[in-house]
């Protein structure tokens, strides 16, 4: 006799990129990304318990069936079919219309102000079990407000007029970079106004000042009325920043069709040779651009401060905290850049490189190419954005090492072309994590190595450990080392900072300087600093 079944609990659901559109956009594939786990999954479950009915079903559904909400229109319409399915079937069928929980990444996915942390869900969803809810219940946080706002329009959920309080600008891991440009000028002026700042910088992301869905739609508003385009919100969460947004809304006006969602395009052929042209569509264009020149930059002030020549690593470092390191040497006192070479060390572990393909993606001022060639005996392949950074390399290290411009997403290299590739403290910059690891995959050889080590905000981990196997890239080994980076950032980074012409917000956030954005960010956990080993598959 079989053992009876007392609960079923259905919380199946996709909640990638790939499966949300605006309706105008959405076609076949993103109905069938909620339909086919939601519904098709659901209906599979029931048949399966045929004949061995539980004593309870609960479904996991979305507040999205009573808000809504910006690119949710077949995700609301399958939570809805969820709640439906619950009501017909009576008091045995439960389904919760959650709301955004920030242990997936939702909150900022949907922009929403708050979420629920994954210790108040746990216990809300253990009273609701307890509880006689009838068949469907909702869980939200300022759900009244926010049914003024997006169902009923109340005009008490207004934007925040011009003319109100302003206050500072928050710090940010971003450094403040003034607008360049008028459309700059204007859009920041439109983000400022809506949401009560005193300023807005360039490379400020929106929901980092305190944006959301709401002030999206009026922000999106706003804009085509200044610049009498045709705007739709989702540009704003394609293009985060009033940089990036400049470029779409300079498209706009000009009658090009496009924007952030755009095929790729190249760059305008306005550098000379030694900067090759920069691929993807217009929003990565420009970051990269902007990355590009930051770096051509901090070579320039390093050549500068005279200690250049010996800058050959640019991380944050690693300090032993006595327990859990991989390193199989120990860096000597005297050596320049100790904590920076350490962090390379434990980033390779035990990888056996002797007389092995490796190419390290972001190489920067070259050292850990060296490092590669000189004490692990590595065929060493640095490539890296920055042609000022690159030339650095070619003229510093004779090492029989190779240096070549170009560009993580798109990376200068055949096929099945290395035994290891590295990346260290450089993904971050990049605007599309997923070409990135798609590349690396690429060239490397079945069963070789990607050691990989940044800093990213919590929710961009969890993206990674679901990105990496499904494109081939098997994780072998995860350490959060956040602890050993901030030790480092405590000895060094403040002197550091000397070598680039003193404190100023952009170079205390690129060096970590304790009390910048960047570390504070670090501090409090909402980013960490991971080692990643995995294996081509």
């Amino acid at each position: 006799m079989r053992a009876s079944v007392d609960l079923v609990v259905h919380g199946a659901a996709r909640i990638d990129a790939g499966a949300f559109a605006p309706i105008a956009e959405t076609g076949r594939q993103q109905i069938e990304a909620q339909f086919s786990p939601k519904l098709r999954g659901l209906y599979y479950l029931i048949d399966a318990m045929r004949n061995r009915e539980p004593g309870r079903w609960i479904l996991h559904s979305s507040i999205s069936t009573a808000l809504g909400g910006i690119a949710l229109a077949s995700y609301a319409a399958a939570n809805t079919v969820l709640d439906a399915i619950a009501l017909h079937n009576g008091s045995r069928w439960l389904s919760i219309d959650w709301d955004a929980w920030d242990n997936a990444a939702e909150a900022q996915s949907s922009s929403l102000p708050l979420a629920i942390n994954p210790a108040e869900g746990g216990d809300v969803f253990l009273r609701m079990l307890r509880m006689p809810l009838g068949s469907r219940v909702l869980v939200a946080v300022n759900l009244d407000e926010r049914l003024k706002a997006w169902v009923r329009h109340s005009e008490s959920s207004s934007s925040k007029d011009a003319s109100g309080e302003r206050h500072p600008r928050p710090s940010l891991a971003a450094a403040y970079q003034q607008p360049r440009s008028e459309t700059e000028r204007k859009l920041a002026d439109i983000w400022a106004s809506q949401l009560g700042l005193e300023s807005v910088g360039v490379h400020d992301r929106f929901f980092d000042l305190g944006g959301h869905s709401l002030l999206a739609a009026q922000i999106a508003s706003e804009i085509c009325d200044t610049f009498q385009i045709e705007l739709p919100v989702l540009k704003l969460f394609q293009a985060p920043t009033v940089a990036e947004l400049a470029v779409v809304v300079d498209k706009a006006m000009t009658g090009e069709t496009g924007g952030a969602d755009s095929e790729p395009v190249r760059e305008a052929n306005t550098q000379d040779s030694s900067q090759p042209e920069l691929l993807g569509n217009a929003t990565d264009i420009a970051a990269k651009s902007s990355y590009r020149e930051f770096y051509n930059d901090v070579s320039r002030r390093l050549e500068q401060s005279g200690v250049g020549g010996a800058s050959f690593f640019l991380n944050y470092g690693y300090v032993s905290l006595g327990r859990g390191d991989d390193a199989r040497f120990e860096v000597p006192e005297q050596v320049f850049n100790r904590n920076s070479v350490r962090l390379a060390f434990e980033l390779i572990g035990d990888a056996e490189l002797q007389n092995r393909g490796v190419l390290d993606v972001g190489c920067g001022r070259g050292g850990t190419v060296a490092l590669l060639a000189e004490t692990f005996g590595a065929k060493a392949v640095g490539v890296d954005l920055s042609p000022e950074a690159v030339s650095f390399c070619r003229k510093t290290h004779q090492n029989g090492a190779r240096f070549e411009v170009g560009d993580a997403e798109h990376l200068p290299f055949d096929a099945d072309s290395f035994e290891a590739v590295t990346n260290m403290e450089s993904s971050h910059t990049y605007p599309n994590l997923r070409a990135f690891y798609s590349e690396v995959r690429r060239v490397l050889k079945p069963g070789g190595r990607f050691l990989y080590t940044d800093l990213l905000p919590v929710e961009r981990w969890m993206e990674v450990r679901v990105l990496l196997p499904s494109l081939g890239l098997q994780i072998d080994i995860e350490r959060d080392i956040t602890a050993n980076v901030l030790a480092s950032c405590d000895a060094i980074a403040a002197t550091r900072a000397q070598a680039f012409g003193g404190h100023s917000e952009m170079i205390d956030n690129f060096l970590a300087v304790p009390g910048s954005g960047v570390y504070e960010q670090m501090r409090t956990g909402a980013w960490q600093y991971r080692i990643v080993r995995a294996s081509r598959q």
